[in-house]
């Protein structure tokens, strides 16, 4: 009984807070469901979802188990299992793929993007070793995760003997508009002359386990660009 008293309590409180705070403004909006959110306020300070969110400016934290869609600002912390959306970042950002504006502060995932960004695909050839590489690398100036394929260029479509697979994380320093440093740290993995059994013990599929196949080796890079 105290329990339900106390939960009614909540409700009171967050729907007499609604009208202390502008019309758009709550100080904590819950969303049962995407799309419909309790109090009905587009702004707020935390935003709880276990699904998903959908809101405008959110002032501290937004949490979701799958995904945020913040139609505005995000000032503090926007984490979800799987995506993230947002106008400008002044925080964090944590989830599988982060889409956001400006960012002043760090996306943590497996793909991010920010119009102030690190968004560099590359293709390059290794002249000693005859490898010929493509990465990605993604997120901002200050961490900016790296994934890399490389494999002989002779060799393309033909074996995986050789083959290699990176991923790590990186920063860049100096002037984004004219001379910058980028420092990466990878882990390489060499693919085996299986492909198919690599990508099914990599996804836990037919029994397979990643442990049959990880020997990870680290790596230090640092590349001078204009």
């Amino acid at each position: 009984m105290k329990r339900f008293f106390l939960i009614i309590a909540v409700l009171i409180f967050l729907f007499l807070a609604n009208s202390v705070f502008s019309e758009t403004y709550t100080p904590i909006q819950i969303s049962l469901v995407p799309g419909l959110a309790l109090p009905f306020g587009s702004n707020s300070a935390l935003c709880l979802g276990p699904i998903g969110n959908i809101s405008g400016r959110v002032d501290l934290l937004q949490v979701a188990g799958v995904f945020n869609m913040a139609g505005e600002s995000i000032e503090g912390v926007q984490a979800a299992g799987v995506f993230n959306m947002a106008g400008d970042i002044d925080g964090v950002q944590v989830g599988l793929v982060n889409l956001a504006g400006k960012v002043r502060g760090v996306q943590v995932g497996l793909i991010n993007f920010s119009s102030n960004g690190v968004f560099d695909p590359e293709i390059d050839l290794e002249p000693d070793t005859g490898f010929l590489r493509t990465s990605l690398k993604t997120g901002n100036s200050f961490l900016f995760a790296r994934y890399a394929v490389a494999a002989p260029k002779d060799e393309l479509f033909s074996t995986w003997n050789r083959a290699l697979v990176s991923a790590g994380l990186g920063t860049r320093i100096g002037d984004l508009k004219s001379l910058y440093l980028d420092l990466s740290v990878l882990a390489s993995q060499a693919v085996g002359s299986d492909p198919g059994l690599f990508v099914q013990c990599m996804t836990w599929n037919s029994g397979h386990t990643p442990k049959e196949v990880l020997a990870p080796w680290p790596t230090l890079e640092a590349g001078l660009l204009l």
